[in-house]
């Protein structure tokens, strides 16, 4: 990722932590790890306009488009939410996927990347868990491209 686009980018989680009190979400791939997710899990309302929780892939060209119109953003996926009686969600519980799926979860998400326009840059890595994988999704793009933002064909 381009220095220029990080600094701006961690200037912004900054901002994000500074007014939700958040812990740090790490902005390199390689800085995450199964504690850093443990314990993200446990914040309430962690979740904001650029960092998510998701279940699966579904709709995954409609959340790298989102987030690259913002720019950057990151998403884990292999998270279900938990609901209350009235279907609130109340919190987060980690699922991830099984080990043996991980090239097929990578696919999945390759594909759904050619269908953003222009295509966003993408970056991927794994977080283990004994025999549990969760994908870390990390987007980053422009914010106008030919006077439009990113748009998706899915």
């Amino acid at each position: 990722m381009d220095d220029h686009i990080l600094s701006n980018v961690t200037k912004y989680f900054r901002m994000e932590r500074d007014e939700t009190n958040l812990t740090d979400i790490p902005m390199k791939i390689s800085d995450w790890n199964i504690d850093i997710l443990n314990n993200l899990v446990k914040i309430r309302k962690i979740e904001t306009d650029n960092f998510d929780f998701k279940s699966d892939y579904k709709d995954m060209s409609k959340h790298l488009c989102a987030f690259a119109n913002y720019s950057f953003g990151q998403m884990i996926l292999g998270m279900k939410p938990v609901k209350d009686k009235i279907g609130r969600t109340v919190g987060i519980k980690k699922r991830g996927f099984p080990k043996s799926e991980s090239d097929n979860i990578r696919n999945e998400v390759n594909n759904a990347m050619s269908n953003v326009e222009p295509t966003p840059e993408v970056n991927l890595g794994y977080i283990h868990d004994r025999r549990r994988v969760f994908l870390v999704v990390q987007i980053t793009g422009l914010i106008c491209w030919e006077g439009r933002g990113y748009v998706t064909y899915a």
